[in-house]
């Protein structure tokens, strides 16, 4: 079954038709969000959000990856890698 999130802004997107994203700005504060959907074959982005609505659609993206499992939990556990020497160790 598909997935859809309603934004804030008006845009229904279906976000398993999603191939990439250019994220703008830091999480819970972004400035935007460009997205490429399937079937998408012209350089520019299929769509842009801006600021909350870019907001809404990544943290339902993060809510979606940590159901089924793609995504840690917790941020932090998703950017505890630890340099040793030129090597960067994932836990």
């Amino acid at each position: 079954m598909a997935r859809f999130v309603f934004t804030s802004d008006g845009h229904f997107v279906n976000v398993d038709m999603i191939t990439a994203m250019k994220v703008t700005g830091v999480i819970g504060n972004l400035q935007a969000i460009e997205i490429w959907f399937a079937g998408n074959a012209v350089k520019e982005p299929g769509l842009v959000l801006q600021a909350a609505a870019a907001n809404e659609l990544f943290e339902e993206l993060l809510r979606i990856h940590q159901t089924i499992g793609w995504t840690a939990s917790r941020p932090e556990d998703a950017t505890q890698n630890k340099i040793a020497g030129d090597d960067i160790v994932v836990r």
